[in-house]
């Protein structure tokens, strides 16, 4: 998966442009559905992103474990802190195998440290 295909949709400030970002084009030349996550970053995620959010389109495995994969090859600025973030969904945080439904909300949620 990258930028133009394999799950990213929407558009997202990329190295200092904008990239549109596509649904899934398949071998048979149509475009696949599937459901459309909007992730929220905050801190040292949103400023390595360069947005408040992005959107993508998990088209095979809708689960947390699939929005890492997926966040990880489109926004390579994103790999080191997937290693150790934590995804919350709909305010609670979730672990990498929870399912991923329509209008969830989902935040990425970077380790903090302090008191």
């Amino acid at each position: 998966m990258g930028i133009g295909h394999g799950g990213i949709k929407g558009e997202l400030p990329h190295r200092g442009g904008k990239a549109s970002l596509r649904g899934t084009m398949l071998l048979n030349g149509s475009y696949a559905q599937g459901v459309r996550i909007t992730v929220l970053l905050f801190g040292p995620e949103r400023d390595a992103a360069k947005t408040p959010h992005v959107w993508v389109e998990l088209t095979g495995e809708k689960t947390c474990a699939a929005l890492r994969s997926a966040l990880r090859q489109a926004i390579p600025e994103l790999q080191v802190s997937l290693l150790t973030a934590r995804f919350a969904v709909n305010a609670t945080f979730a672990p990498d195998s929870q399912a991923l439904c329509e209008g969830d909300e989902v935040a990425l949620i970077g380790m903090v440290s302090g008191g």
